[in-house]
C-alpha cells in the first residue's frame, strides 16, 4: 500500500507518517528531507522530481510533505490519502511550539546544518505565516481531490481533529 499524508504545515504530517510507517513496517519518505539542501537552499525541481520518482517505484511507503506542485507525480501512485484537516488555531499553535523547540534546541533539520532561529521564526517568509495565508486555499483544493478523474482510485481519509486521527491510529 502507498499512503500520502497531506495537510497544512504544522498539522502533524511527518509525525503521523513516521508512526504509520513504523507500525506497518513501510518506508517513510519525508519530502522536506529531499527538498532542502544546506543553508535552506532548495534542490532544483528536476533533482527533486528524479529523487521522488525513484522512491515512488517501491511498494509500501508512507510519504509526507506539502509540495502540491508534485501531486501529479505522487497521487497517481497513491492508494490512500490521509488528510489532516485541522482548524487553523490548532495548526498555528503547533507551528509556534515546534518552531520554538527547534530554535531553542538548535536541532539540525534537513540538509545538514539547517536550523530554526528565533529571529526567523516570525518573519514574513516563515512557515507560520505561510501556513496562515494558505490554510483556507489548501482546504478548498483538498475538498476537490476526488473530483479529479485521474485520482478517483485513491481512497481518502479526512481527519478534522487530532482526536479523530488518534482514534484511527489505534485501529491500524
Amino acid at each position: 500500500m502507498r499512503i500520502d499524508i497531506i495537510g497544512t504545515a504544522g498539522s502533524g504530517k511527518t509525525k503521523l507518517a513516521h508512526l504509520v510507517a513504523k507500525r506497518l513496517h513501510y518506508r517513510h519518505i519525508e519530502l522536506d528531507s529531499l527538498y532542502w539542501g544546506p543553508q535552506w537552499t532548495p534542490v532544483s525541481n528536476t533533482e527533486f522530481q528524479c529523487q521522488l520518482e525513484q522512491l515512488l517505484t517501491k511498494q509500501n511507503w508512507v510519504i509526507d510533505g506539502e509540495y502540491s506542485q508534485f501531486n501529479h507525480t505522487i497521487w497517481p501512485k497513491t492508494d490512500l490519502v490521509i488528510w489532516l484537516d485541522y482548524p487553523l488555531p490548532i495548526v498555528m499553535w503547533r507551528l509556534v511550539r515546534r518552531g520554538m523547540h527547534y530554535a531553542l534546541s538548535k536541532q539540525n533539520l534537513w540538509g545538514g546544518e539547517n536550523r530554526e532561529s528565533l529571529p526567523n521564526l516570525f518573519n514574513q517568509k516563515a512557515i507560520i505565516w505561510k501556513a496562515f495565508r494558505s490554510h483556507h486555499e489548501r482546504r478548498k483544493t483538498y475538498m476537490q481531490i476526488q473530483d479529479y478523474p485521474r485520482f478517483m482510485k485513491m481512497n481518502l481519509l479526512r481527519f478534522p481533529t487530532p482526536g479523530a486521527t488518534n482514534r484511527w491510529m489505534r485501529s491500524v
